[in-house]
């Protein structure tokens, strides 16, 4: 149940209230992501419907919501994630290009971030499987590349955005 602001001057909620609000919020993104964009990488709210802009079959929001579904103990949903990564995960089902960037923010960190936690050997293997063809935009003194085909392992030679590849090189 989701717990009112509280009003000036008034105590917070109870951290237990607090907490139950926060888990009510992601059980209903969560459930309206799963109910219309299962599967995708994104849903558009306003217009009710998925899209897949990294790629097409990454389900990026899938792996980037891994962790935080399990860690708030939604087994269902975490169960009826997972199954879709062991089962239906391709990094190379297509040949348009994908942020190198998003790529290795969401989806690997979302893969090696649900490992840890999990213990989940099959989050792991996925993940080294997304990191080898992550490497072909990334080389040695050069910046990261933008984008890349995992399909085709070929990457755009154009320039990067400096905060990504920033970012790029912390992560």
């Amino acid at each position: 149940e989701d717990s009112p602001p509280p009003q000036d001057g008034a105590p917070p909620p109870p951290p237990e209230q607090q907490r139950a609000a926060v888990v009510g919020m992601m059980k209903h993104a969560w459930d309206s992501y799963a109910r219309i964009a299962f599967g995708m990488d994104e849903l558009l709210p306003i217009q009710g419907r998925g899209v897949s802009t990294f790629g097409g079959c990454t389900a990026i929001t899938i792996l980037d919501a891994l962790d935080t579904l399990y860690i708030m103990g939604l087994t269902d949903r975490f169960d009826r994630a997972r199954e879709w990564v062991a089962t239906k995960l391709d990094f190379a089902c297509s040949a348009s290009y994908q942020s190198v960037f998003e790529t290795t923010i969401r989806s690997l960190g979302g893969l090696m971030s649900v490992y840890q936690l999990s213990g989940d050997a099959m989050f792991l293997r996925k993940a080294e499987e997304l990191g080898r063809k992550l490497r072909a935009g990334l080389k040695p003194g050069e910046m990261p590349y933008p984008a890349c085909s995992f399909a085709q392992a070929r990457c755009q030679k154009r320039s990067t955005n400096l905060a990504e590849a920033g970012s790029l090189q912390m992560e």
